[in-house]
């Protein structure tokens, strides 16, 4: 059994090799994919920024002025309103695009179920043969 096991064991090992090569060619591609997927997520980042710039140099002049006139307050308090509103919209997409950009959302997780499967294998092989 010894010999037989000896004569196999090149085998197993070149088998093992060839597959956990193949395991890292899918990994790659998986990591490329999910990094890919994450450039929405750099795109909600710049939308955040662009949205509060814009937000505040278009609407805030003419919220404020409209909350200092409706409702007879300072032009000062009626722009600290405003700004905490579009703090809030600007806290929202930033929020969004850390989500997606998460290293959990980048881990190649159907790769690595894969590998613990494979690995699982090959040891109840090795130990079948060794009960044997």
């Amino acid at each position: 059994m010894l010999v037989e096991l000896t004569r196999l064991l090149p085998e197993i090992i070149a088998l093992a090799k060839g597959h956990i090569q193949t395991e890292l060619l899918l990994a790659r591609r998986e990591i490329s994919e999910k990094w890919a997927g994450a450039g929405s997520g750099v795109v909600l980042y710049i939308a955040a920024a662009v949205l509060a710039m814009v937000m505040l140099q278009v609407l805030a002049a003419a919220a404020v002025a409209l909350i200092a006139a409706s409702f007879g307050l300072s032009v000062a308090l009626s722009a600290l309103i405003v700004a905490g509103v579009l703090l809030g919209l600007a806290l929202v997409c930033l929020l969004m695009a850390r989500r997606r950009l998460s290293s959990r959302a980048l881990t190649p997780d159907k790769t690595l179920a894969q590998l613990r499967a494979d690995i699982a294998a090959v040891e109840e092989v090795l130990r079948a043969r060794r009960d044997l």
